[in-house]
């Protein structure tokens, strides 16, 4: 009854939006125009009239997740939202870098672009002024079949695992797990499949594990068909927990429950980690501001509609920048809100002045690095010259 009522509750939302969106869809041009920097039409509340935002692909966690805040924003200022839905950190990057969307909610895709890494690492990319606006954190899990004999990421040595299509991000959280097991890819067999293509694979035996959003509603479809467990990751030496940070320095270890597949009150630890709305430096500081006031403000309005929401208010949110700074409007309302530190502030300046050196270091790089795909070449480069 659970899982029935959960995917009644994201139906009935996605459903609102595509009626949303089909207000808006005719004008397209119009919807997408506010991703140039400039101050877009607002309605009387200041929030802009439409906006596009570049999200997961369709029945992910943070897809439904965005699907109800976009319905909510709908109902209460009658803004228009397009929800531009892909399966690849490239695919939902590309939108913010050509300003056909405003805002983005984005896996490490964001801090591989700001960075200039991997399939950032190109002459179509290089590092990018992305900028964190509000940031979420949830777990993302890693299951198995209940008959399968693995109760541990060290059990997955010679397993066939997911290795996801254009995705770094997700695949980071793998290589995290795979390092709390003291396993490395070579110690698996990879399976190239996308994001939410998983399932199908799952349940052939085409992989032997699946790495996907806990709360997402293709793991509450896949239960109905194959009786699956969550790895649990209970221990917390310090040994374990530096061979996860090596690989994955921006993920933490911890608990969730009310998962697909789960019982009521089992309690299981996950990799967890930012999914965070983000947008360009240059988008306008007044749509930002608005946008961050209308999420926390319209907290309690969509706060129940998913699992993972609960997790969305501001006192939950990252407010600290980690790798990647945040964008001015944000900030503004966090100093009104009271919760922008010093140390925050700190932290930002010292981003913003990073930012600013790797367009240096990428001017001056680029005019000799060889072939297509630069990465290693450029974290070299970056190791040798970023002072």
């Amino acid at each position: 009854m659970k899982k029935i009522l959960s995917l009644i509750s994201i139906l009935s939302v996605l459903l609102l939006v595509i009626s949303g969106c089909g207000k808006s869809e005719s004008s397209e041009e119009e919807n997408t125009s506010n991703g140039t920097g400039n101050k877009s039409e607002e309605n009387a509340s200041g929030m802009p009239e439409s906006m596009v935002w570049s999200v997961y692909s369709v029945g992910s966690g943070t897809y439904n997740d965005m699907a109800a805040i976009a319905d909510t924003f709908t109902k209460k200022y009658d803004s228009q939202i397009r929800l531009l839905p892909s399966d690849t950190g490239v695919g939902r990057m590309a939108p913010l870098k050509n300003k056909t969307a405003d805002f983005a909610r984005l896996g490490e895709e964001y801090i591989y672009a700001f960075e200039g890494e991997l399939d950032f690492s190109n002459k179509e990319w290089g590092p990018q002024d992305v900028r964190m606006v509000w940031a979420p954190v949830g777990p993302i899990g890693l299951a198995v079949r209940e008959d399968s004999g693995i109760d541990d990421p060290s059990q997955l040595k010679g397993k066939k695992v997911p290795y996801i299509l254009s995705n770094p991000s997700v695949n980071n959280k793998m290589e995290a797990y795979l390092a709390y097991g003291g396993l490395t890819w070579d110690d698996v067999k990879p399976v190239k499949v996308s994001y939410s293509d998983q399932g199908n694979a799952f349940k052939s035996g085409q992989i032997e594990a699946i790495l996907f959003n806990v709360f997402g509603s293709p793991m509450f479809e896949l239960e109905s068909a194959v009786k699956f467990k969550w790895l649990d990751l209970t221990d917390d030496s310090a040994e374990t927990i530096a061979r996860v940070a090596e690989v994955a320095p921006s993920v933490k270890i911890e608990p969730f429950e009310k998962g697909a597949g789960m019982k009521e009150g089992e309690v299981v630890h996950g990799i967890s980690y930012s999914t965070p709305i983000t947008a360009y430096s240059d988008k306008s500081e007044d749509d930002v501001y608005e946008l961050v006031k209308a999420i926390d403000e319209q907290y309690d309005s969509y706060k129940d509609v998913t699992t993972s929401l609960k997790d969305a208010s501001i006192e939950k949110v990252l407010l600290e920048p980690l790798v990647v700074p945040f964008h001015e409007g944000a900030i503004k309302y966090y100093k009104e809100k009271g919760v922008w530190t010093e140390e925050a502030d700190q932290k930002n300046n010292e981003l913003l002045e990073r930012a600013d050196k790797l367009k240096e270091l990428w001017s001056e790089f680029t005019p000799n690095a060889k072939g297509e795909q630069w990465n290693d070449e450029w974290v070299k480069y970056k190791k040798d010259n970023l002072k």
